[in-house]
């Protein structure tokens, strides 16, 4: 399978970058040796993929994981062990509410672990990671690709599911996001026991796996738990950096802080607030530190952003980086009723206790996160405090920019550590804490087992998988019925999220659709012509209800071919939606050249 291929070549070169920056060690060395790697091969797979292909490229990572493997454990093995980061655990735990905590993380990568194994049926996985990579397995080789509206995908993680697509590998790419989970799990574990002790960093683990957004993120192709796990490996080595001002600490942060860049545009927003940070450190050189920082971190993030510059269409890094987080602020805008002002000072209890106002349930982190971070601020150690004032300046800054809890997910993650730290400040509440702790990761175990539960039957395969893509995604009878009428070679412009399912050449080539704005019908017409398109598969309720795609000029203009001669309609669909008064209205129209226009 390519994804664990790929993490045995990752925890290689991680290896190898950590060794050869003296860092790392324990549990969190893990975790930054698995990050680094993963930067490192997605570098590789975007480098290499043109010149030796998905395939070739497989050939090399997997000769590299071998080769590195058998270096590790025959050579490197009995040379000098690496400093340990923290001190070694006598154990797995020290006590019965440790233990439990452990079985609690246990079950929850089981269960997120099956949900991973599905079919993939969210439609942002879908639009932003499975359909272009498609693309690019019958290429052979990553492609630059934008996304609706111009906006990203996540450059970091695109190589990985292409290769996993190249291979036909869908769970591959579901499993990916799994690592990543895993990964950030060791992080709030190894953070929380850096500075409270074993039982805290056994409690962030458990409260990060058993909260709801945690399934959300790694049950399928998601970037926001990569993202996330990226800016607190940056975080936790600069509070390294902090107490040994061991300027290799200070570089990593940065680099850890630059991948997240290339992860997501907000990355380049929480790297404004860190690099404030440093500046802001009680440090003789602290300007030429903040200045060590921005530097390392964009050089880190720069390959990734040379490739979303071309995916745009090269219209100029400032323009490109407006585009990105334009596309995030439309699409996740929040729907909360109060004034901005208002929304933002009551967000911290809304995203928990109210979580339909931004993005529901499933991206909510959990109660523990308030009722347990307001004491780990005032009782923790004084690294809650710093952790919290990154979360406060990071939340005013994202607030006003993609206000939805799942880009959230980079501030819940060092809260959730802050949050266990109140566990060892907070002794004589602890018998009440250890109660109400362990009834929140039930209830969210409960939840994450209701919703595993739905995708067994289909990872079992007591489920056909189009019976369960039926149920799970609400137009796939219109993919159906194009897959069995749609001829063989023809091709349909299509700007369904979940049109990854069509077995047949379907396009969204928003960016062609943007430079055709304004031009004469009949130029329209020849470039569908030129470019093979012979159907348009218009989903007219799904279109209307999409703020980030009615803001581009190109749908004002494709709404109005269906009233030209050329475009005949050959099939309406009328969707009934669950809870929704209204049904959802799909129309597909044929294309006749022959007729009118270009005739």
């Amino acid at each position: 399978m390519t994804v664990f291929v790929a993490f045995a070549a990752s925890m290689v070169a991680g290896t190898w970058i950590m060794r050869a920056l003296r860092a790392g060690g324990g549990v969190e060395g893990y975790a930054y040796r698995a990050l680094a790697g993963l930067a490192a091969c997605s570098l590789f797979l975007l480098v290499a993929s043109p010149f030796v292909g998905l395939d070739g490229s497989l050939d090399v990572l997997l000769v590299a994981a071998v080769a590195g493997v058998g270096y590790e454990v025959f050579v490197a093995s009995r040379g000098s062990r690496e400093r340990e980061l923290n001190p070694p655990s006598t154990g797995l735990s020290r006590s019965r509410f440790d233990t439990f905590c452990a079985v609690i993380v246990c079950m929850g990568f089981v269960l997120t672990f099956a949900q991973a194994l599905a079919p993939v049926t969210d439609a942002e996985s879908l639009r932003h990671h499975l359909a272009p990579a498609v693309q690019d397995g019958q290429a052979n080789r990553v492609l630059a690709h934008a996304d609706s509206g111009g906006g990203p995908l996540a450059p970091a993680l695109h190589p990985f599911f292409a290769l996993a697509l190249a291979h036909d590998e869908e769970f591959s790419a579901g499993l990916l996001s799994w690592i990543y989970g895993l990964t950030a799990c060791a992080l709030v574990f190894g953070l929380g026991r850096r500075y409270g002790g074993p039982a805290c960093g056994w409690l962030a683990a458990a409260m990060l796996a058993s909260a709801p957004a945690f399934l959300t993120q790694t049950g399928g192709p998601r970037a926001e738990l990569a993202f996330a796990a990226y800016v607190l490996a940056s975080l936790s080595c600069l509070l390294t950096w902090r107490n040994q001002r061991t300027a290799r600490w200070l570089v990593l942060s940065a680099a850890f802080a630059g991948v997240g860049c290339a992860v997501s545009p907000l990355g380049y927003v929480l790297l404004a607030v860190i690099t404030a940070a440093v500046l802001l450190t009680p440090h003789t050189r602290r300007t030429r530190a903040a200045v060590i920082y921005a530097g390392a971190a964009l050089c880190a993030a720069c390959p990734w952003l040379l490739y979303g510059y071309l995916a745009s269409g090269g219209g100029g890094i400032v323009a490109h980086f407006h585009d990105q987080l334009m596309l995030l602020a439309l699409e996740e805008a929040a729907e909360s009723p109060f004034h901005p002002v208002r929304a933002f000072v009551m967000f911290p209890w809304d995203v928990i206790m109210r979580p339909h106002l931004y993005g529901g349930w499933a991206h909510s982190p959990g109660p523990l996160l308030l009722l347990f971070g307001v004491p780990g601020l005032i009782a923790g150690p004084k690294e809650g405090r710093l952790l919290g004032a990154f979360c406060v300046a990071g939340g005013a800054a994202l607030f006003f920019v993609a206000p939805s809890a799942q880009h959230f997910l980079p501030l819940f993650l060092p809260m959730i550590v802050v949050a266990a730290w109140a566990f060892e400040s907070w002794k004589p509440l602890r018998g009440l804490m250890i109660t109400v702790a362990a009834g929140a990761m039930l209830a969210g175990l409960a939840y994450q087992t209701i919703e595993a539960r739905r995708a067994l039957p289909a990872v079992l395969g007591q489920t056909p998988r189009t019976d369960y893509l039926a149920e799970h995604i609400p137009r796939y009878a219109v993919y159906e019925w194009l897959n069995q009428n749609i001829p063989e070679g023809r091709a349909a412009l299509t700007f369904d999220p979940s049109a990854y399912y069509l077995e047949f050449d379907a396009r969204t080539p928003d960016a062609e659709l943007e430079a055709l704005y304004g031009s004469a019908f009949a130029r329209q017409l020849r470039w569908l012509e030129d470019n093979g398109i012979r159907y348009l598969v218009w989903p007219e309720t799904f279109l209307a209800e999409n703020r980030s795609m009615r803001a581009e000029r190109w749908y004002a203009m494709v709404r109005r071919w269906p009233q030209e001669e050329p475009f005949r309609l050959v099939k309406e669909f009328v969707i009934p939606r669950p809870g929704r008064e209204t049904p959802e209205h799909v129309r597909i129209y044929e294309i006749h050249y022959n007729s009118g226009g270009n005739a």
